[in-house]
């Protein structure tokens, strides 16, 4: 059982840095293009990062469909898939130690 916790955090610091490398590719692409995301102009990856509203509006996905580049719609599909797996794979980490807490007490 603690094998599997350790495999179920090594895929989860693997999606981390995967969603993390995906947003990077969105910001750099956006900046060196000058394109909005979400109708706001960002200078970095930490600026989008800081930013709720972009988060709240991948995660909810209809701003997406109004992107006019293509790259930029496909860029920010692909994150927003990574996004609901970080989340969904994390909260299945989180009880699988619960759980694991519990039947090794």
């Amino acid at each position: 059982m603690g094998l599997l916790i350790i495999l179920f955090l090594v895929l989860w610091i693997s999606l981390v840095v995967t969603y993390y490398l995906s947003i990077e590719s969105i910001a750099a692409y956006a900046v060196s293009n000058k394109l909005p995301i979400f109708g706001a102009l960002y200078k970095n990856v930490y600026h989008l990062m800081a930013d709720i509203s972009f988060l709240n509006n991948l995660w909810a996905g209809e701003l997406i469909e109004d992107e006019k580049d293509q790259e930029l719609k496909n860029k920010l599909t692909r994150t927003k898939r990574l996004l609901k797996s970080n989340i969904y794979f994390s909260l299945i980490l989180f009880f699988s130690f619960l759980v694991y807490i519990v039947v090794t007490t």
